[in-house]
Protein backbone atom coordinates (compact mmCIF):
# COMPACT_ATOMS: atom_id res chain seq x y z
CA UNK A 1 0.00 0.00 0.00
CA UNK A 2 1.29 3.42 -0.89
CA UNK A 3 1.03 6.09 1.76
CA UNK A 4 -1.47 8.78 0.69
CA UNK A 5 0.63 11.48 2.37
CA UNK A 6 3.07 13.11 -0.06
CA UNK A 7 6.69 12.71 1.05
CA UNK A 8 8.94 15.75 1.35
CA UNK A 9 11.87 15.29 -1.04
CA UNK A 10 14.24 13.55 -0.62
CA UNK A 11 12.30 11.54 1.98
CA UNK A 12 10.83 9.35 -0.71
CA UNK A 13 10.68 5.67 -1.51
CA UNK A 14 9.79 4.88 -5.10
CA UNK A 15 6.69 2.70 -5.38
CA UNK A 16 7.11 -0.57 -7.25
CA UNK A 17 10.84 0.07 -7.61
CA UNK A 18 11.80 -3.62 -7.86
CA UNK A 19 9.33 -4.27 -10.68
CA UNK A 20 10.49 -1.23 -12.65
CA UNK A 21 14.17 -1.99 -12.06
CA UNK A 22 13.74 -5.61 -13.11
CA UNK A 23 12.40 -4.55 -16.51
CA UNK A 24 15.14 -1.93 -16.97
CA UNK A 25 17.84 -4.45 -16.06
CA UNK A 26 16.50 -6.86 -18.68
CA UNK A 27 16.73 -4.20 -21.37
CA UNK A 28 20.19 -3.00 -20.32
CA UNK A 29 21.60 -6.42 -19.39
CA UNK A 30 22.76 -4.77 -16.15
CA UNK A 31 23.66 -6.33 -12.81
CA UNK A 32 21.89 -3.93 -10.44
CA UNK A 33 19.97 -0.66 -10.42
CA UNK A 34 19.62 1.68 -7.46
CA UNK A 35 17.85 4.84 -6.35
CA UNK A 36 20.21 7.10 -4.40
CA UNK A 37 18.86 10.39 -3.05
CA UNK A 38 21.16 13.39 -2.76
CA UNK A 39 21.05 14.81 0.76
CA UNK A 40 23.16 17.18 2.82
CA UNK A 41 24.82 16.79 6.20
CA UNK A 42 23.39 19.94 7.75
CA UNK A 43 20.24 20.28 5.68
CA UNK A 44 18.27 17.06 5.81
CA UNK A 45 20.41 14.08 6.87
CA UNK A 46 18.73 13.44 10.22
CA UNK A 47 15.25 13.62 8.71
CA UNK A 48 16.25 11.36 5.82
CA UNK A 49 17.77 8.73 8.12
CA UNK A 50 14.56 8.76 10.17
CA UNK A 51 12.54 8.28 6.96
CA UNK A 52 14.82 5.41 5.93
CA UNK A 53 14.48 3.66 9.29
CA UNK A 54 10.70 4.05 9.16
CA UNK A 55 10.47 2.82 5.55
CA UNK A 56 13.06 0.00 5.60
CA UNK A 57 10.34 -2.65 5.52
CA UNK A 58 9.58 -1.60 1.92
CA UNK A 59 13.03 -2.71 0.74
CA UNK A 60 12.17 -6.40 0.80
CA UNK A 61 14.88 -7.74 3.11
CA UNK A 62 14.06 -8.36 6.77
CA UNK A 63 17.76 -8.35 7.71
CA UNK A 64 17.83 -4.60 7.01
CA UNK A 65 15.42 -4.14 9.92
CA UNK A 66 16.24 -6.99 12.32
CA UNK A 67 19.72 -8.50 12.05
CA UNK A 68 20.03 -12.28 11.89
CA UNK A 69 21.16 -13.56 15.31
CA UNK A 70 24.13 -15.46 13.88
CA UNK A 71 25.81 -12.34 12.41
CA UNK A 72 28.24 -9.97 14.10
CA UNK A 73 29.36 -6.41 13.39
CA UNK A 74 29.43 -5.07 10.69
CA UNK A 75 27.38 -7.79 8.96
CA UNK A 76 24.50 -7.29 11.38
CA UNK A 77 24.15 -3.60 10.46
CA UNK A 78 20.59 -2.42 9.82
CA UNK A 79 19.15 0.68 8.14
CA UNK A 80 18.72 2.29 11.57
CA UNK A 81 22.55 2.51 11.89
CA UNK A 82 22.34 5.38 9.40
CA UNK A 83 24.41 6.34 6.40
CA UNK A 84 27.76 4.61 6.43
CA UNK A 85 31.09 4.67 4.64
CA UNK A 86 34.43 2.95 5.14
CA UNK A 87 37.48 4.38 6.85
CA UNK A 88 41.07 4.12 5.54
CA UNK A 89 41.29 0.56 6.91
CA UNK A 90 38.01 -0.37 5.12
CA UNK A 91 36.08 -0.61 8.41
CA UNK A 92 32.39 0.31 8.36
CA UNK A 93 31.82 3.67 10.10
CA UNK A 94 28.92 6.07 10.51
CA UNK A 95 29.63 8.48 7.67
CA UNK A 96 30.98 11.79 9.00
CA UNK A 97 29.01 13.75 6.40
CA UNK A 98 32.09 15.51 5.10
CA UNK A 99 33.81 14.64 1.82
CA UNK A 100 37.20 16.34 1.66
CA UNK A 101 38.28 17.08 -1.89
CA UNK A 102 34.72 17.32 -3.18
CA UNK A 103 33.25 20.51 -4.55
CA UNK A 104 30.19 19.58 -2.47
CA UNK A 105 31.76 18.59 0.83
CA UNK A 106 28.52 18.24 2.80
CA UNK A 107 26.69 16.05 0.25
CA UNK A 108 25.83 12.41 0.92
CA UNK A 109 24.44 10.01 -1.69
CA UNK A 110 23.27 6.88 0.13
CA UNK A 111 22.14 3.80 -1.73
CA UNK A 112 18.47 3.54 -0.82
CA UNK A 113 16.51 1.21 -3.06
CA UNK A 114 18.44 -1.41 -5.02
CA UNK A 115 17.40 -4.30 -7.24
CA UNK A 116 18.02 -7.10 -6.91
CA UNK A 117 18.07 -6.72 -3.14
CA UNK A 118 19.45 -10.25 -2.69
CA UNK A 119 23.27 -10.02 -2.74
CA UNK A 120 23.09 -6.21 -2.65
CA UNK A 121 21.42 -5.70 0.73
CA UNK A 122 24.60 -4.50 2.45
CA UNK A 123 24.95 -1.68 -0.08
CA UNK A 124 21.81 -0.06 1.35
CA UNK A 125 22.76 3.15 3.20
CA UNK A 126 26.31 3.21 1.79
CA UNK A 127 27.35 6.77 0.93
CA UNK A 128 28.47 6.61 -2.71
CA UNK A 129 29.92 10.12 -2.37
CA UNK A 130 32.46 8.81 0.16
CA UNK A 131 34.49 6.96 -2.49
CA UNK A 132 36.91 9.15 -4.48
CA UNK A 133 36.06 7.84 -7.98
CA UNK A 134 32.32 7.95 -7.41
CA UNK A 135 32.69 11.32 -5.71
CA UNK A 136 34.29 12.81 -8.84
CA UNK A 137 31.57 11.38 -11.06
CA UNK A 138 28.79 12.63 -8.77
CA UNK A 139 30.40 16.08 -8.47
CA UNK A 140 30.40 16.38 -12.26
CA UNK A 141 26.76 15.38 -12.76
Amino acid sequence: EINAQKPVWPNATLPFFAEKAKDLLKISNGRALSFNPIITQNGNRIEWEAHATESAWLLGDKSLIIPPPDLTWPNNRTVSFGIYSRDADRNVVYDPGFAPGSRYEDVLVPVWQIHPIKTNEKAVMFNLHSEKNRQRALDDM
